[in-house]
C-alpha cells in the first residue's frame, strides 16, 4: 500500500499537494498581473519564493498521477481522451479568453499563451510518457534515453526558429520536463513512502534550500527546486497522517485545479486591483505582498470554484468541453 488515505484509486496527500499547488499558481499570477501589473514583480520576494517551487511542483504532480503502463483502452483511445480533457479546453476557453482579453487569437503565437500554455506542455508530456509505458528490465534505460533527450533539448532549444518555439512553447516543455520526469519514476516503482517519509532526504533538502544561493550553476536550479518539491511532499503526507481539520476543504481545492487554473485568468482580469502598484514598487515586502494577495486569490478560486459548479449543471459542456462522462 502507497497510503491509507486512499479513496476511490485517489490518494489525499497528493490533491493536499495539488491544492497547495494551484494556490500558489493563482498568488504568482494575482502579483503579476493584477497587483504589480507586470511592472517590477521581481521586486517581490513572494513571488520570488513561490515562482521558484509552483510550476516544478504542479509538472511533478502530473508525473506522480500519470499512466506507467500501456492503458486498457489502447494508446489511441487514450490519446483521444487526453485531447478531450486538456486540448479541448485549452483551444475553447483560451480562444475565449484572448478574445474577451485582446480581441484576437494571437495568444496561439505567443508562448505563454495567456498563461494556457501548461494544458499543451502537459499533453506532450503525456505523449512522451508513452514511450515510457510497459514493463521489461531495462526501463531504466528508457529513462537514461529520456534524459539524454532532455539534456540536448536544452542545448538547442534556443537555436530554433523563435515562431517555431513560440507556436509549440518548446522552451516551457523543455524546461519543466525533468519534474515530471521524477514524479513518473516515483509512481512507476512506488516509492512514494520511501521518498516522502525519508526525514534524511528531508534534512538534505532543507538544507539546499537554504543553500540555495550556492546553486547558481548551470542547472543548479533544478536541484533547489526538487529540494521544495520533495519538502512539500513531505509535509503535506504529514498533514495527511495527522488528519488535520483543514485537511477535506484542501483535498477538495486539489481535485479541482484544472477548472481553478483555466477560470482564475477571467477572475483576475475582473478585478481590478493594480491601483497598488506604485505602493508595492515602494514598500514590497514578503508579508505586505502576501497581506495585499490574499483576498483576490480567495476571489479567484472562489469564481472559479463557483463557475466549475455552475457549468457542471449541463453535462454537453462537461462532456464535450472538458472531456467528462456524463
Amino acid at each position: 500500500m502507497i497510503n491509507n488515505s486512499i479513496s476511490s484509486g485517489r490518494i489525499f496527500y497528493i490533491d493536499i499537494a495539488k491544492c497547495i499547488a494551484i494556490i500558489s499558481v493563482v498568488v504568482c499570477h494575482v502579483l503579476l498581473m493584477d497587483l504589480y501589473s507586470f511592472h517590477d514583480i521581481w521586486n517581490s520576494p513572494l513571488m520570488k519564493f513561490v515562482s521558484s517551487y509552483q510550476m516544478p511542483l504542479f509538472m511533478f504532480l502530473s508525473g506522480l498521477v500519470s499512466i506507467t503502463a500501456h492503458p486498457k483502452n489502447g494508446i489511441i483511445q487514450d490519446i483521444i481522451r487526453r485531447i478531450q480533457q486538456l486540448i479541448v479546453p485549452f483551444i475553447i476557453v483560451a480562444s475565449i479568453f484572448s478574445l474577451w482579453k485582446d480581441h484576437s487569437l494571437g495568444f496561439v503565437f505567443d508562448t505563454f499563451k495567456w498563461g494556457y500554455w501548461y494544458l499543451w506542455v502537459l499533453f506532450t508530456y503525456y505523449l512522451f510518457s508513452y514511450t515510457l509505458n510497459g514493463g521489461g528490465k531495462k526501463i531504466w534505460l528508457r529513462y537514461l534515453i529520456a534524459l539524454v533527450i532532455w539534456f540536448i533539448a536544452t542545448r538547442i532549444v534556443n537555436r530554433l526558429p523563435e515562431m517555431i518555439s513560440n507556436l509549440l512553447s518548446l522552451q516551457l516543455i523543455v524546461k519543466y520536463f525533468p519534474y515530471f520526469l521524477m514524479g513518473n519514476i516515483i509512481k512507476r516503482y512506488q516509492l512514494h513512502d520511501k521518498i516522502f517519509d525519508n526525514y534524511i532526504l528531508l534534512y538534505a533538502s532543507i538544507i539546499i534550500w537554504m543553500c540555495s544561493s550556492l546553486f547558481s550553476f548551470h542547472y543548479g536550479e533544478y536541484i533547489v527546486s526538487c529540494a521544495e518539491v520533495l519538502i512539500i511532499m513531505h509535509i503535506c503526507k504529514r498533514m495527511d497522517s495527522e488528519k488535520l481539520k483543514i485537511n477535506k476543504s484542501l483535498i477538495r481545492v486539489g481535485q479541482s485545479t484544472l477548472y481553478i487554473y483555466i477560470f482564475h485568468y477571467f477572475a483576475i482580469e475582473l478585478m481590478v486591483t493594480n491601483c497598488f502598484q506604485r505602493f508595492l514598487a515602494n514598500a514590497s515586502c514578503f508579508f505586505i505582498d502576501l497581506l495585499m494577495a490574499t483576498l483576490p486569490v480567495a476571489a479567484a478560486i472562489s469564481f472559479s470554484l463557483v463557475l466549475k459548479w455552475i457549468l457542471e449543471k449541463d453535462r454537453l459542456i462537461m462532456k464535450y468541453v472538458f472531456g467528462k462522462k456524463a
